[in-house]
């Protein structure tokens, strides 16, 4: 029975520390499609200069 209890702890773990992996690749994902909106915006302001010079 004790046995028992620990494997069911274990899957408890396990399930919660999946969720969290989740989470945090899709919070990277949004991080990353927010930088490369930053850095085409930064590309784009860049070429507009070039057509002043």
């Amino acid at each position: 029975s004790c046995h028992n209890n620990k494997d069911s702890s274990n899957t408890v773990n396990n399930t919660n520390t999946t969720t969290t992996t989740t989470t945090t690749t899709t919070n990277n994902n949004n991080n990353n499609d927010n930088n490369n909106n930053w850095n085409n915006n930064n590309s784009n302001n860049h070429n507009d200069n070039d057509n002043y010079d």
